[in-house]
């Protein structure tokens, strides 16, 4: 794979950072876009951004650090090498919809509304950011003998067993289901009827897509029950969703005046 772009004067750019870089950056400028429809200060989106990348960059690397904590107990340097991989995804959504539902409280913004403007973003970023997992070469999948099965270089971090064998481009499946995803909510954004509808579905249907994903991937031991830590993640996080569905359904405050986003 291509874990490094380049080299310049001393300066090493990794693919894995540019990807989550450009994912956060086409995050922050289509969260901006739908924030206009709702009439909502652009800035207020810039800056939710800020706390968006922060909370979730340090979610994400919190949770994979307490999930290998035997290993980062031994080697503590290796907790900000951030550029060989090592990010949770859904640890990095759970702490951020935790700190910005505390912004919205402080800043005095509607929750539900902010929520509806981040979840297409969320899932567009991730759709990104697993490109940079795939040039990086982390998060690989399970053997397999389709054609589509890609060969991985040795890498320090992922077992020899796995060295130069075919294995599912889990990174890219994962791509092309956050990307749906996204045009999905994207398409719920503009016909929403109750405030909080786009994140709901949000909640409802990517761990549906993780759970799945979960089953390919070749880095993530069972827990419990044959099944991961993320997949019981995804479990708690679905029923989530589907109960904020019920809840905001049956809340007429939180339904979309006619003619308005």
């Amino acid at each position: 794979m291509y874990p490094v772009i380049f080299k310049i004067y001393g300066l090493t750019v990794y693919s894995y950072g540019a990807m989550l870089a450009l994912a956060f950056l086409l995050a922050i400028v289509t969260a901006v876009f739908r924030a206009q429809k709702l009439k909502i200060d652009s800035q207020v989106i810039f800056d939710l951004g800020i706390v968006v990348i922060l909370s979730g960059v340090l979610g994400a690397r919190l949770f994979f650090v307490l999930l290998n904590f035997s290993y980062y107990a031994k080697n503590p340097a290796e907790i900000i090498r951030m550029d060989k991989g090592g990010l949770v995804v859904l640890g990095g959504v759970i702490v951020s919809i935790i700190i910005v539902y505390i912004y919205c409280r402080v800043k005095r913004l509607d929750p539900f509304d902010i929520a509806d403007i981040v979840a297409p973003s969320l899932s567009l970023g991730q759709a990104v950011g697993r490109l940079g997992c795939f040039l990086n070469g982390c998060c690989w999948g399970i053997p397999t003998g389709l054609p589509i099965g890609v060969c991985f270089p040795p890498r320090d971090f992922m077992p020899a067993e796995y060295w130069g064998i075919p294995l599912h481009p889990v990174q890219l499946y994962n791509t092309f289901g956050n990307l749906i995803l996204f045009c999905f909510l994207s398409y719920i954004f503009k016909k929403r009827k109750v405030k909080g509808e786009v994140f709901a579905f949000y909640l409802i249907l990517h761990p549906i897509l993780r759970f799945g994903m979960e089953f390919l991937r070749g880095d993530n031991e069972k827990a419990f029950a044959g099944l991961t830590v993320f997949q019981i993640m995804s479990i708690f996080l679905f029923i989530a969703g589907v109960i904020m569905m019920a809840v905001i359904r049956k809340n007429k405050k939180l339904k979309v005046k006619s003619g308005k986003k």
